[in-house]
């Protein structure tokens, strides 16, 4: 996924920038944000791999110390949120660029807002959610945490319903373009590609539920994890969306 989503974004950005001849907009710098982050994720996966994730505790070689793996999964919290949000952001971006309809711009930057906010809240929400901090990945400290399963999942139900509205909310805007029924259709349809991310937030929330409920965090934590990586690798969605970008610009001129 990091091989086809950086290809992705490469040709995006050579096409943008040498054959169309325009600056990068905020929506591209934005998602470049994103695969950062996204990377540094991929990093973080590849590093709780080499401390036991994916297998049971009790299969784990002597010596493991099993709080390295808590502590890296501690700070993927952070780094999935703000891959996650840059994502959406630069979704939206885009979105303003396309309809710039005053009443369309203004509903576009309630979204981002409602994003940012929401990504800053899980952030300081994840940080804290253990007294002392530590006590997140050193389980024997005393102290005490927040219930973690009640801050999962509402964290990954919000981000659930930012999705659901952020791609269909272009579904009426695409449809009313003037092109013809088997166009329109075939645009949508592209867009709708994009959908694929809340299959995947669905299905990290069912894992993500699990692994809270149940003892045995290497095992667990895998299939969330792994829900979570392909969802930070949805963002060439973003570029998907550059292909009805030509038509619907045609569309607005013709309009004029």
């Amino acid at each position: 996924m990091i091989v086809v989503a950086t290809l992705i974004l490469g040709l995006r950005l050579y096409t943008r920038s040498c054959i169309q001849k325009i600056r990068l907009g905020a929506e591209d710098w934005t998602i470049l944000v994103a695969w950062l982050f996204t990377l540094a994720f991929a990093v973080d996966l590849c590093l709780q791999v080499q401390h036991g994730l994916g297998l049971h505790e009790s299969d784990l070689a002597a010596g493991t110390d099993i709080s390295v793996s808590l502590q890296l999964f501690f700070f993927k919290q952070f780094i999935y949120y703000i891959a996650i949000g840059a994502t959406k952001i630069s979704i939206l971006l885009l979105y303003i660029r396309l309809f710039p309809q005053p009443t369309w711009k203004a509903v576009f930057w309630v979204l981002i807002w409602f994003v940012a906010l929401t990504e800053v809240s899980c952030t300081l929400a994840g940080i804290f959610q253990c007294n002392p901090i530590e006590k997140a990945w050193y389980t024997d400290l005393p102290g005490t945490c927040l219930d973690q399963t009640a801050l999962f999942v509402a964290n990954a139900g919000l981000h659930i319903f930012q999705d659901i509205v952020i791609y269909l909310i272009p579904v009426p805007l695409l449809w009313n373009i003037h092109r013809s029924l088997k166009q329109r259709i075939s645009i949508i349809t592209v867009f709708a590609i994009g959908g694929f991310v809340c299959i995947t937030g669905i299905l990290r929330l069912h894992t993500l539920y699990l692994a809270c409920i149940t003892g045995d965090p290497t095992w667990n934590n895998a299939s969330p994890l792994i829900w979570s990586y392909i969802e930070t690798f949805s963002f060439p969605v973003c570029t998907v969306c550059h292909r009805v970008d030509a038509i619907v610009e045609d569309d607005q001129g013709d309009r004029k």
